[in-house]
């Protein structure tokens, strides 16, 4: 569906990738749709993706695969983005859809007592002008501050978790870069 003239008209039928996510609480706030071909590239259509506003929570993500048993767990903004650093690095990388909603990220309970390692893959937006003035970089600037916060995280077992930043040094980010 898109609106076109104002109105809402259907412009074809597409396979969807649909995927739930998840606040820290385990709970579905929202779901992304990511309409598709047949051989699974983006469809051509306007916008391929499409998400309804998260239901009573700034902070989710897209819990592709569970975090193992060594408690290293990645985040990314995008799902393509997610699935190329797990297949990389070889450990569970849940996307959270925005550079917003990665700033707002919260451990879920369930894995408090687990996990161990954090890993921020940061979009390298480019350096910009800043809303109000300045100048920032929105991928890189909302990474630095979820680990901020999350440096500050006491676990369970009295440590902090250990946090780590990775950024591509071209502007993108691994899905726009071979690595």
């Amino acid at each position: 569906w898109e609106k076109i003239d104002g109105k809402m008209q259907m412009t074809g039928e597409h396979p969807a990738m649909l995927v739930r996510g998840m606040d820290a609480q385990g709970r579905c706030v929202q779901l992304h749709t990511t309409y598709l071909t047949f051989d699974g590239q983006k469809a051509n259509v306007e916008h391929p993706k499409k998400t309804k506003t998260s239901i009573g929570s700034c902070s989710f993500c897209l819990r592709l695969t569970p975090m193992g048993e060594d408690g290293v767990l990645g985040l990314t903004e995008g799902i393509e983005n997610g699935v190329k650093a797990e297949m990389i690095f070889g450990h569970p990388v849940w996307p959270c859809h925005s550079n917003t909603v990665l700033a707002n990220f919260e451990i879920p309970e369930i894995y408090l007592a687990t996990i161990t390692k954090l890993i921020i893959y940061a979009d390298n937006d480019g350096w910009r002008q800043r809303p109000g003035g300045g100048v920032w970089n929105p991928g890189i600037t909302k990474a630095r501050e979820l680990a901020d916060r999350m440096r500050k995280v006491r676990l369970p077992s009295g440590r902090y978790l250990k946090v780590l930043i990775s950024y591509t040094g071209k502007k993108g980010d691994l899905v726009d870069h071979n690595f």
